[in-house]
């Protein structure tokens, strides 16, 4: 039915670019429900645009579209709005391949039988390099040894190291 309508007006073609950019705005809200806000903004900036011009024709059907758009706005497209606004942003995550960065960390859940675990992940593959059982993961020396035969086993080193903000692998 919109297709139909946006024939119709370009067969005239004898609008002007706000139409056009009312009718851009339209097949934006048939994509993407999200965009209602932001659609409803742009109109009302139009609205003041057209209001300073004095141009009544559009300015009647840019008020038609307002309301159209005002009953389409509902409890649920509120809520998530305001959720997006609130979610974490997270970084893009690279890496140039296996073993180029990888991932340590010790883990304390043990202690109280005297184990901790520390471990490492590879930033490429998520791959598990190892998975040690140590006395202490605040002992650098046995850190230090763990990596270091991780090293002799896969023969190279690899560029980038990346722990937490923690004390144990100082």
């Amino acid at each position: 039915m919109l297709f139909n309508f946006v024939g119709v007006i370009a067969k005239n073609a004898t609008f002007e670019p706000v139409l056009l950019l009312l009718l851009l705005l339209l097949l934006l809200l048939l994509l993407k429900q999200i965009l209602l806000l932001l659609l409803l903004l742009l109109l009302l900036l139009l609205l003041l645009l057209l209001l300073l011009q004095k141009q009544l024709l559009l300015l009647l059907l840019l008020l038609l579209l307002l309301l159209l758009l005002l009953l389409t706005i509902t409890k649920a497209h509120m809520v998530l709005l305001v959720r997006s606004a609130h979610r974490l942003r997270r970084r893009v995550y690279t890496n140039k391949g296996p073993y180029f960065t990888i991932h340590i960390d010790g883990y304390v859940t043990l202690t109280t039988f005297g184990i901790v675990k520390h471990g490492a992940v590879d930033g490429f593959s998520r791959c598990m390099l190892w998975l040690e059982a140590c006395y202490s993961n605040n002992d650098h020396r046995i850190i230090a040894g763990i990596f270091v035969n991780f090293v002799k086993r896969i023969g190279r080193v690899p560029r980038l190291v990346r722990d937490d903000a923690g004390t144990e692998n100082v």
